[in-house]
């Protein structure tokens, strides 16, 4: 939320807002040609003032008026008041190349007038202009300069404001203890002046420290205070974005209805002051919130909004323009420096040439003037030559940088792909392999199309012996046996079909871990029953993805449908468990409905539940499918909407009595014509099992 804070403390010098009803007549004063160019001058500079926060477009325009303006009354104060504004407009639009190139026309008025107090706030701005395209070093190294000068003149507003800038660095940086030390030295200062503009925006930049430790009942106390501000002042812009930090700390406790009301609101206020800061944080919380939802569609809005704001604040393009710009002012100071030294040389070579000119017959004076055109030629051709020399050789050099460049990309591209490619045949060596379905399997089908070289969807299997000399239990207590499900002395396969978090290499680390943690269950612990199988891997993932107890693992985890045959004869039984995948089970037709859980196997607010198991014993031509959510939500067809859940049961129930294969491609064909042109969005597994 870095962008959030430096909006704020750029309201640190400002006086307190004009209130509507006064606009009017200031509004008139600037506009009458009978009242002084002083008088008019202050009117336009007190309007355009008056919007900087609620309309920064209608203050932009106001103060571009009062330069002209100015320009024309030859008043360098005004120039130097509107040129402050105009940055400060800018910044809060999100154009950081324009702010930077008026904030260099600001300070070089501000150095002609000798004004320290506005030289300053020139450095302030600066600082925070390369503060927000990561330039940490180059952005204290303005704000101290800021620091100092305004220390020196005892400017006590723009010290605080300042402290307030120098801890958004450091707090970008990760230096949250020096952030907090400079925030608080910052709020002290507002204290003692009684602002409360500045100790609303104090508040909320040391809450959003305290969010950042996880120290959430601090951070909410100093929200609070800063809400209680926003509300009197009527300050929206600042209201905005205390309501997308308060929503952030709803996200992370897990009150989803309290963060979608914060951040809808504060993104409503954002978006009517077109402020791309807070658009950005409150885009981000929305989201997160209807991600965990599961309200896709809305997520999927919010997402492509946070990324446009974030691109348009910090894109690459803009982090050029704005070096060269800093190369440009540079360049142009030393310039100037230059040719008023060359002109004092010129001076005294010319005071020079006019004496000897004077003892010169007049007969050699064509002659001279002839030597001197020709003198001149030869160094212009000779200068010439050597900068096309030197040209050349830079272009080569550039040119042979470039090649290198490429081909370092190159190879480190392909070391990239190679590595991946290895991981994918690691990964399909841990996937149910076709010799052991086809040896448990009387008929079936795989249809597995992943989003991306490696995949977060797998399917896995495992066949077990059970006997009571290979299991871990008390023989000796009748109740343990008598209650322990599946039947003992029996064959059971086990076939899991799971959707771990993520997809690519992400998703693929997850699958690794689901699939030990499923070996181990079975083969370490002798568990049988699915639901305790599912139940121990949720509690190994929990334990392994927070064992720091931090929550950037909160969502890992699996969607998993895991299915145990146990054969006895000419009998087989089906016990199966499902987490957040349910199972479609059709017998002569018609479609058997079974209840599964709707939890992940992860952290969750049920992760105290147990799982539950569902057993059926099974007919022949009995057919059981199995699926994770990449097919029922990939969007396409002739409106681009989602397959949906309800139309891929009824693909499967039309299907039902095909061979398998022929069902595979009819599902594979499916899928892939409905998906079109556009992106697949997730990995895709679906099987299918004939009994």
């Amino acid at each position: 939320m870095k962008i959030k804070r430096l909006l704020i403390f750029l309201a640190l010098f400002c006086f307190a807002q004009t209130k509507a009803q006064n606009r009017d007549s200031i509004r008139n004063v600037s506009n009458d040609l009978t009242q002084p160019d002083t008088m008019r001058l202050k009117a336009m500079y007190k309007l355009a003032w008056s919007y900087i926060f609620e309309i920064p477009d209608s203050s932009l325009a106001i103060s571009e008026k009062l330069y002209s303006f100015a320009l024309e009354c030859n008043s360098k104060k005004y120039q130097a008041q509107a040129l402050k504004i105009i940055t400060k407009a800018l910044y809060f639009k999100g154009n950081f190349p324009l702010a930077l190139e008026y904030t260099f026309k600001n300070l070089k008025v501000n150095e002609e007038i000798k004004d320290k107090r506005g030289i300053a706030d020139s450095y302030n701005m600066l600082g925070n202009i390369n503060h927000m395209q990561g330039e940490s070093e180059k952005a204290l190294e303005f704000h101290r300069k800021s620091l100092k000068i305004k220390q020196e003149i005892n400017y006590r507003e723009g010290i605080a404001g300042t402290y307030n800038n120098i801890g958004n660095v450091y707090l970008q940086d990760g230096k949250k203890e020096e952030a907090l030390d400079n925030f608080l030295k910052g709020l002290k200062v507002f204290e003692e002046l009684g602002q409360p503009h500045n100790i609303a925006g104090a508040n909320i930049n040391i809450a959003e420290v305290y969010a950042s430790m996880g120290n959430t009942e601090k951070a909410m106390e100093h929200y609070t205070i800063t809400k209680k501000i926003a509300e009197e002042i009527k300050e929206n812009n600042l209201m905005s974005n205390v309501l997308a930090g308060i929503g952030l700390i709803y996200l992370k406790q897990g009150d989803l209805n309290k963060a979608k009301s914060f951040c809808e609101e504060g993104y409503k206020m954002a978006s009517e002051m077109n402020v791309l800061g807070q658009i950005e944080a409150n885009c981000d919380c929305l989201y997160k919130v209807y991600s965990q939802l599961g309200d896709f569609r809305k997520a999927f809005q919010y997402h492509q909004e946070f990324i446009a704001s974030r691109d348009s604040l910090r894109n690459e393009d803009r982090s050029r323009e704005i070096t060269s710009k800093m190369f440009q002012f540079t360049y142009e100071k030393k310039a100037a420096a230059d040719s008023v030294r060359n002109a004092d040389l010129q001076k005294v070579k010319d005071t020079q040439q006019q004496a000897e000119l004077k003892q010169e017959a007049t007969q050699r004076y064509a002659l001279y003037v002839i030597l001197v055109l020709v003198g001149i030629f030869a160094v212009f051709m000779f200068n010439r030559f050597k900068f096309s020399q030197k040209q050349n050789k830079i272009i080569e050099s550039q040119k042979a940088e470039v090649e290198n460049q490429k081909h370092i990309i190159e190879e480190k591209n392909k070391e990239v792909m190679d590595s991946i490619h290895y991981a994918k045949r690691i990964q399909q060596t841990l996937l149910a392999g076709d010799v052991m379905l086809k040896s448990n399997l009387a008929e079936y089908f795989i249809f597995f199309q992943p989003k991306d070289i490696v995949s977060g969807d797998f399917y896995w299997s495992t066949v077990v012996q059970s006997s009571l000399n290979n299991l871990k239990i008390d023989r000796s207590d009748p109740a343990t046996l008598n209650n322990f499900k599946p039947s003992l002395n029996h064959e059971h396969f086990y076939f899991a079909v799971c959707d771990s978090t993520g997809h690519g290499v992400p998703g693929a680390f997850m699958s690794l871990l689901n699939i030990s943690f499923l070996n181990e269950a079975i083969n370490e612990k002798i568990l049988r029953q699915p639901n305790d199988i599912l139940d121990h891997v949720r509690k190994r993932l929990i334990e392994s993805l927070h064992s720091d107890n931090n929550d950037q693992g909160s969502k890992d985890g699996m969607d998993c449908s895991l299915l145990c045959f146990e054969k006895e004869g000419n009998k087989t039984m089906l016990h199966f468990s499902c987490a957040n995948n349910p199972l479609i089970f059709i017998r002569d037709g018609k479609l058997i409905d079974f209840s599964f859980d709707r939890m992940s196997v992860g952290q969750s607010p049920k992760e105290d539940q147990p799982f539950t198991m569902n057993s059926i014993e099974l007919q022949k031509g009995d057919v059981i499918y199995a699926f994770t959510d990449g097919y029922s939500d990939q969007f396409g067809g002739a409106k681009g909407k989602k397959f949906k859940y309800k139309k891929l049961v009824e693909t499967l129930q039309a299907n039902a009595s095909l061979n398998m294969q022929q069902q595979k491609e009819i599902f594979a064909s499916t899928f892939n014509e409905w998906k079109g042109n556009l992106e697949q969005l997730d990995d895709v597994l679906l099987v299918g099992i004939k009994v």
